[in-house]
C-alpha cells in the first residue's frame, strides 16, 4: 500500500515539471470541434508533434534539469498546450479523450510516454 502512493507520488512529481519563463508553445486547434474524438485526436496528434519540434531546439532551455531527456520537455510543452485552451475546449478535449489520444500520439515515435 506504502510502495503504490510512493510509486503514484513520484509519477506525479515527475509530470510536473513546469516549463521555464519566457518559452511558450500555442497550438492552434481552429477548425476542430474538441467534442469530437476524431478531432480530439487530430489536435492531440498536433500538439505531439509540435512539441516534438519544439523540444528538438529548446529541450535544455525548457527543462534544464532533464537535460538528454526530451520525453519531459515533450510532456511539459504538450500539457501547456492542452492548457492554454479555453475551459470549454479543455473539457470537451478530455471528454473525447483527447488525453488518452495525446498519450498515444506521443508514444507513436517511441520517444515519450
Amino acid at each position: 500500500m506504502l510502495l503504490s502512493h510512493l510509486l503514484s507520488a513520484a509519477v506525479l512529481a515527475a509530470a510536473a515539471v513546469e516549463p521555464s519563463p519566457g518559452l511558450t508553445m500555442r497550438v492552434p486547434a481552429e477548425g476542430l470541434d474538441l467534442s469530437r474524438a476524431a478531432d480530439a485526436a487530430a489536435f492531440a496528434g498536433r500538439v505531439a508533434e509540435e512539441s516534438r519540434r519544439f523540444c528538438e531546439v529548446h529541450a535544455g532551455t525548457v527543462t534544464p534539469g532533464h537535460v538528454g531527456d526530451r520525453r519531459v520537455c515533450e510532456r511539459a510543452m504538450a500539457g501547456e498546450a492542452v492548457s492554454a485552451l479555453s475551459s470549454t475546449q479543455w473539457r470537451d478535449f478530455m471528454q473525447a479523450g483527447g488525453a488518452a489520444a495525446l498519450r498515444r500520439a506521443q508514444r507513436q515515435d517511441g520517444r515519450a510516454g
